[in-house]
């Protein structure tokens, strides 16, 4: 404020003035920041190719509350922050990898990732900030990405064939389930009621997801007869979806699997029977030969007599 005060003689008479500068200083208080409390889940999880929304609230300030700054960040194995989206009062823009799949999901801070990848899995940080209030908090989430297996396959049949075995027999059957995240447990089924998981191993793909193979060796009786031998893939608890396949088991019925002429391994076995009636003194004798061959894993009864 300034003030001047002044007396003086006019027309030639003793001019006095005086005058006081009086200044005042108008300082803007800009509030002390104030620590926000931002509340967020610990662990959000989602699969390839789906969309998750990593939650992120806080309580509003009671004034400015539109004068704000959301900025999400993906957080590195090496702690380092890459900002990935940054919602400055409604206009929104996203960055890298992230640009066009990151929007604000409903209210507060929370973000939608869409299009998920397994390379999303990952520590994230929302940084709220009101700004003008002062208000301003943290909040740090993670995020697995998961991914169903590409399909599972009883290798060398098509889903639902017979497979002629030999009751009695070891039957090898291998089953393979691909690209997976986290690896398919395969186990295997025979009319509903597991018979075991044969031997698991797991190839890395080099993307993050994994091939499984198993392979079971099971001896099938008469009473397994037409009933289904089915390989499930397994990933709970990160993902209840399932994936199979089955073959029905065919014992010494039906067509072999293989002709007769086919170029693989086979076996012949021939029994020969004697049996002697004696009738009024008279004795008869009756031979049976039954010759059965082996071709793969399947059974041909080729001559009786």
């Amino acid at each position: 404020m300034l003030s001047v005060s002044y007396r003086g003689w006019q027309s030639g008479r003793y001019f006095t003035f005086l005058s006081t500068l009086v200044i005042s200083f108008c300082v803007l208080q800009i509030p002390n920041s104030e620590a926000l409390e931002v509340e967020t889940y610990p662990l959000h999880e989602g699969l390839v190719d789906g969309s998750v929304v990593l939650n992120c609230s806080y309580d509003e300030p009671a004034e400015f509350a539109d004068q704000y700054i959301y900025t999400w960040s993906y957080i590195t194995e090496g702690s380092d922050k890459i900002t990935i989206f940054i919602n400055n009062g409604g206009e929104e823009q996203s960055f890298g990898e992230y640009a066009g799949r990151v929007s604000t999901a409903g209210d507060y801070a929370s973000l939608q990732i869409d299009n998920l990848v397994i390379s999303d899995t990952g520590n994230y940080e929302c940084d709220v900030d009101f700004y003008v209030s002062g208000d301003q908090g943290v909040a740090i989430t993670h995020l697995d990405v998961y991914k169903l297996v590409d399909g599972v396959d009883i290798m060398g049949y098509s889903t639902g064939e017979y497979v002629s075995v030999v009751p009695g027999d070891v039957t090898t059957m291998t089953c393979n389930a691909y690209r997976g995240y986290p690896e398919a447990v395969l186990v295997w089924y025979l009319d509903n009621v597991v018979v075991g998981n044969g031997n698991n191993t797991y190839i890395d793909n080099g993307d993050g997801t994994y091939d499984t193979t198993s392979e079971l060796d099971y001896t099938f009786s008469v009473a397994d007869h037409d009933k289904a031998m089915k390989c499930q893939s397994d990933q709970t608890p990160e993902i209840q979806q399932l994936q199979s396949d089955y073959v029905m088991i065919d014992l010494l019925q039906g067509e072999p699997d293989n002709p007769a002429n086919c170029e693989c391994e086979t076996s012949v076995t021939t029994t020969t029977t004697t049996t002697t009636t004696t009738t009024n003194g008279e004795s008869t004798t009756t031979t049976t030969v039954t010759t059965v061959e082996r071709v793969g894993n399947c059974v041909e009864v080729l001559n009786l007599h």
